[in-house]
């Protein structure tokens, strides 16, 4: 049903994401003892990455289809992945991030919907991350394909609950990798 392959490996049909995240950022400064919250706490650094409830009420990364056009198809050449990934994220947050900042994370092949799907990881500031989220309506697609932009902090615990929660097809397992890739 999931399985890895070597990244940029194409099937019948393809779809590109976009993992944007933050590393080491400090999600509860400002914490006090006074207002109940453990001591230390302001001092716990944590990643934090941002995803998209999709319009199935689904947790998943920006991005879609590879769109096949007529013209590519006669030329032999399909819309890159990268591209693809990067005219998604305009659509669906309206935020085009630079093609050299993406990095390639892993390809699967989700067997059940004969669909290999590329994801990319982007690393930007965690202000970038709540801008985005902030801003998030101005993609054209915002409100059809999406009902808002979540920013996730990658704590222990939130990593154990977000595994349990409503994911689309194989996010939970790239999650997994990403967890991987940011330590």
């Amino acid at each position: 049903m999931y399985q890895t392959v070597p990244f940029g490996t194409k099937g019948r049909r393809n779809a590109s994401f976009i993992c944007y995240y933050a590393k080491d950022t400090t999600p509860y400064q400002g914490a006090s003892v006074e207002e109940g919250f453990p001591e230390g706490l302001d001092q716990i650094k944590a990643h934090k990455i941002l995803m998209q409830m999709r319009w199935d009420a689904k947790l998943g990364f920006t991005g879609g289809m590879v769109e096949e056009d007529e013209l590519r198809e006669l030329m032999d050449a399909n819309e890159l992945l990268m591209d693809a990934a990067v005219r998604e994220s305009i659509e669906e947050i309206g935020y085009e991030p630079s093609p050299y900042h993406l990095v390639p994370l892993n390809s699967v092949v989700l067997h059940d919907k004969d669909l290999n799907v590329h994801l990319y990881m982007c690393e930007r500031t965690e202000k970038e991350l709540y801008d985005m989220q902030r801003n998030y309506q101005e993609g054209k697609h915002a409100l059809i394909e999406g009902m808002g932009v979540l920013v996730m902090t990658l704590t222990d615990v939130c990593k154990k609950n977000l595994l349990t929660a409503q994911l689309a097809k194989g996010v939970r397992e790239e999650l997994e990798d990403i967890f991987n890739y940011v330590g």
